[in-house]
C-alpha cells in the first residue's frame, strides 16, 4: 500500500475525529457486552485501517443499521455518520490507488 500524501484530508479526519470517535464507540459496545474486557486493538494510521478494511466496513455497516453500539451508548448527533462517511472515503481512495489514479 502506498502512503497517503502529507496533509491528506482523510488522514486529518482520522486523527482528529474518526479514530477518537470509533475507539469510544467500539469500546462502549465491547464494555457493555463484556464488562471485564481490555482494549486490545488500536489503529494509529489510515494505512492500518486500509490493511484491515473489512473490519472498518463492518463497523460502518453496523453503525448505519444502528446495530452497534447498544442504544444507550449510541453517539449523539452526526458522529456515527462521520465515521460512515469517512469509511466510504477511504474505500474510494483505495479504489483509486488500485486503479493507479493518485490524483
Amino acid at each position: 500500500m502506498l502512503p497517503l500524501p502529507p496533509n491528506n484530508p482523510i488522514d486529518q479526519q482520522f486523527e482528529q475525529t474518526v479514530n477518537p470517535l470509533s475507539a469510544n464507540i467500539v469500546w462502549s459496545a465491547i464494555a457493555a457486552r463484556w464488562p471485564g474486557a481490555v482494549r486490545s486493538q488500536s489503529y494509529t494510521s489510515v494505512d492500518m485501517v486500509a490493511d484491515d478494511f473489512a473490519r472498518w466496513a463492518l463497523l460502518a455497516e453496523r453503525l448505519k443499521s444502528q446495530e452497534m453500539p447498544p442504544s444507550r451508548y449510541r453517539p449523539a448527533g452526526g458522529e456515527a455518520q462521520q465515521i460512515i462517511d469517512w469509511v466510504a472515503a477511504v474505500r474510494a481512495e483505495e479504489i483509486k490507488k488500485a486503479a493507479g489514479d493518485q490524483a
